[in-house]
């Protein structure tokens, strides 16, 4: 997290547990992510097919865990929050298999 960020938003780099503070701090980075994860989806035509669908699934995997830290009321100290296996499996598979399909959006 920047540090511009923490001083904008009140927070101390300590920080060891979830404040209003921290919320709001982690909803302004969560949707500048989501921003930048969107803007970058004008630049996935241009790239090889094998490298359009790891940089697809890649995307869509980390904007599953922005919803696993919003659903997580923004806890990220208690324990790592992290897309299970299978499903990382399972929508890569997809992707493989309908190599000219391109999915927006999250994992889930």
């Amino acid at each position: 997290v920047p540090l511009e960020d923490l001083n904008r938003f009140g927070v101390d780099r300590k920080i060891d547990r979830v404040s209003d503070e921290w919320r709001a701090l982690m909803s302004f980075e969560i949707g500048r992510n989501r921003e930048l994860y969107r803007s970058a989806e004008d630049g996935l035509p241009y790239l090889p097919m094998a490298s359009r669908r790891c940089v697809q699934t890649a995307k869509n995997l980390y904007c599953r865990i922005l919803d696993l830290i919003e659903n997580n009321d923004y806890d990220v100290f208690g324990e790592r929050l992290r897309v299970p296996t299978w499903r990382k499996a399972s929508y890569s598979a997809r992707l493989l298999v309908t190599p000219s399909r391109m999915v927006s959006g999250s994992a889930r």
